[in-house]
């Protein structure tokens, strides 16, 4: 029978990977949208947010690992 708390390991685990992968998914939206944009005060608010964007990927990585998850697929 499974611990209980392997289970609830599991069920937080597949919410930072559903989270990180969202923030992925960003990234490449934010990355397509800066290479596209011309206007300056825009890029630089696209700028702003890819580097929180992948401020938060890292903070979900730490935290999958801190639980034992593998990030690295």
């Amino acid at each position: 029978m499974t611990n209980p708390f392997d289970k609830n390991i599991m069920t937080t685990l597949a919410g930072l990977n559903l989270a990180l992968s969202y923030e992925n998914a960003a990234v490449e939206r934010l990355e397509k949208r800066l290479s596209e944009s011309t206007d300056p005060e825009i890029k630089q608010k696209l700028n702003r947010h890819l580097t929180q964007t992948r401020e938060q990927q890292e903070r979900l990585r730490e935290r999958i690992t801190a639980f034992g998850g593998n990030t690295n697929y």
